[in-house]
This record gives structure tokens, C-alpha cells and sequence, in this order.
């Protein structure tokens, strides 16, 4: 760990010594943060729930409303019940035309499932993060190329120096991972955004 680069880090920016989050499980929590809610109020319950309650305006209309152009990429979990509508039918292929996308007010997107929930459906892919790893192959340290999205499966799960194992990580290009992934589309939608708009 490089300690000096997170001193940096602190100096630069804001720390907080104590924080907390109106839920300790994702979808309900982040449901808070695009409400504007308390947890009591914010129309989700778990995770398997429900979805974002849409007829509960986001503070991303809010910011629509006032002529900003709103953007999102990777884990919202704001659809995690459906997997992005995936569970009932919709499809996920675009990452850029979700199911709820412009209900829960955001202009553009590039938009995923989490890093678990990508593979909740292996052997194949549902959501759009699982099929740009599916399109992908990983070379392992013997030469041997694999599929990236069975590789992933083996790391998340923690199958590792077994016979069978397809993760390796010390092979796994940076590019792969979900947050670099993410990095990258920040980048296109930042880029696509249009100059004339906040």
C-alpha cells in the first residue's frame, strides 16, 4: 500500500472520520441517494424488493428539470431487483438504452450490474458489463487464451489454484476490470455529453 500517495490524497480532498449511509444494503441505499429519502421513504425495501419506484422523482429529474445533462455509468442497482429489466424480458444488450433509464432522469448512460450480479446467471451473460467480458479473452500465465467472462466468474467465486481454475489474476488485464471498465465509460460519456449544456 502506498502511504504517502493517500496522505496526499486526504490533504487534497475531504476526509470524514465518521459517515453513514441511510442503509447498509445497496439497492435501498443508493434508492436513498437518488430520492433524496430516508430509508422509510425511499420506496426500496432490499434488494430483491422491487426496482426504483419511478412514480418517486430522482434528484436526477430535479437536476434535468433545471437544464442539466444527467449521466450515469456502471452499478446504480437503481433496477437491481430486475437486472436491469433483464428478469422480465427487456433487453440488455445496450448499455446506453436501460430499462428505467430515462424514468429515473439521466440524460445519457452506460449502465451494469455489480461485480457479483454480473454472474448471477453463469455459464451465460445478462447484462452489458457480462457480455463485453464474454466477447473477451484473458491469456493465462501457460499460454493458454479463455474466455474473460468464465475467467471472472472463477475470481469472483474465489476458484483458485485448482486444475479447473480459469482466474488467474496476475494475467487478468487491468482494462477488464469492472472499474476500469467503468473508467473507460465515464470517458465516452463525458466526450458524448453535449458542450453547450451543464
Amino acid at each position: 500500500m502506498n502511504i504517502p500517495n493517500l496522505r496526499r490524497i486526504q490533504r487534497s480532498g475531504t476526509r470524514f472520520s465518521q459517515a453513514y449511509v441511510a442503509s447498509p444494503v445497496c439497492g435501498p441505499s443508493r434508492s436513498c441517494m437518488a430520492s433524496l429519502r430516508e430509508y422509510d421513504d425511499c420506496g426500496v425495501a432490499t434488494n430483491d424488493a422491487n426496482d426504483y419506484d419511478i412514480n418517486i422523482p430522482t434528484y436526477f429529474q430535479l437536476l434535468q428539470d433545471k437544464g442539466y445533462h444527467t449521466m450515469s455509468t456502471g452499478k446504480d442497482d437503481l433496477t437491481k431487483h430486475t437486472q436491469l429489466g433483464y428478469t422480465i424480458g427487456i433487453g440488455t444488450h445496450n448499455a446506453s438504452d436501460t430499462y428505467l433509464q430515462s424514468e429515473l432522469g439521466f440524460s445519457d448512460a452506460i449502465r451494469y450490474c455489480g461485480k457479483e450480479d454480473v454472474i448471477n446467471t453463469f455459464p451465460n451473460p445478462h447484462e452489458p458489463y457480462g457480455y463485453h467480458l464474454n466477447s473477451s479473452t484473458v491469456t493465462l500465465a501457460n499460454g493458454t487464451t479463455v474466455n474473460a467472462f468464465l475467467a471472472h466468474h472463477d475470481c469472483i467465486k474465489n476458484i483458485i489454484n485448482t486444475e479447473s481454475s480459469l482466474c488467474e489474476p496476475s494475467t487478468y488485464p487491468q482494462e477488464l476490470y469492472e472499474d476500469d471498465y467503468t473508467k473507460d465509460n465515464t470517458i465516452t460519456l463525458i466526450e458524448r455529453a453535449p458542450e453547450e449544456t451543464p
